[in-house]
């Protein structure tokens, strides 16, 4: 996709390519009457209703504060597609902070603890995400904690999602479409595997294995026993 240098009516002007997936290209924009930054989604012809049931689903999530807050939906002449406008987060993806920056297990468990509430609260609102990954959480300069990337989320209740695939972070069900709250419960558990071994965490390996990381859907934990179950943890560092 070439890179757009105005949007509609010269409203955003871009200020330089973030990221290409398979799915959109990512701009950092900035609103021409406001000067405020911001993200730009520009999606593939073919996925232009993903990027569609995302923009509904961030206007549903408006009251969640660690879901990017969703600014306008913008048309892309040119190329034919909607632009989705997103609210600009200045920090770092979990996955740099996991892999180059050592930290303090109650850091990390805090960041974890704050992960945890944010799903929780999008799945009080009817919303799975689907493709939690720690590509897809950024821990902001002030440590707030924002989960994005919403392309492959669903409302409860659909009768089938977009395939995702993202090795390991993956709930099995969720590679034939499912739409199923305890998915997300997968991809955490995968993540705080990871967290665990690289911080040095003291979390039982057969916690996760047996709680968070079992292929039957319907047999792993809540996130209310997973969050009380890291809350002592917290507490028992200090």
């Amino acid at each position: 996709m070439p890179l757009i240098r105005w949007f509609s009516l010269s409203s955003y002007k871009v200020i330089r390519k973030l990221d290409e997936g398979g799915i959109a290209t990512i701009y950092l924009v900035k609103c021409i009457e406001t000067g405020e930054i911001a993200v730009a989604k520009v999606p593939r012809h073919k996925y232009v209703d993903l990027i569609e049931k995302e923009i509904a689903i961030l206007k549903h999530l408006r009251p969640v504060e660690g879901v990017p807050r969703f600014i306008d939906r913008k048309w892309y002449y040119e190329e034919g597609v909607p632009v989705l406008i997103l609210e600009y987060i200045e920090g770092a993806p979990l996955a740099r902070i996991m892999r180059y920056m050592y930290s303090k297990s109650s850091y990390i468990l805090k960041i974890f603890l704050d992960l945890v509430n944010i799903v929780q609260h999008i799945h009080k609102l009817g919303v799975v995400h689907r493709d939690i990954t720690p590509d897809n959480i950024i821990v902001g300069i002030s440590e707030q904690v924002k989960l994005i990337d919403f392309d492959a989320a669903e409302f409860i209740g659909s009768v089938k999602g977009v395939r995702v695939y993202h090795g390991k972070y993956t709930a099995p069900e969720v590679q034939n479409g499912a739409v199923t709250y305890s998915s997300d419960v997968w991809s955490l558990g995968a993540i705080l595997k990871d967290l665990a071994f690289l911080h040095s965490l003291p979390i039982s390996m057969s916690y996760l294995n047996n709680r968070l990381l079992v292929k039957d859907p319907h047999k792993r934990i809540s996130l209310e026993e997973l969050k009380n179950y890291l809350s002592k943890l917290y507490l028992n560092l200090y």
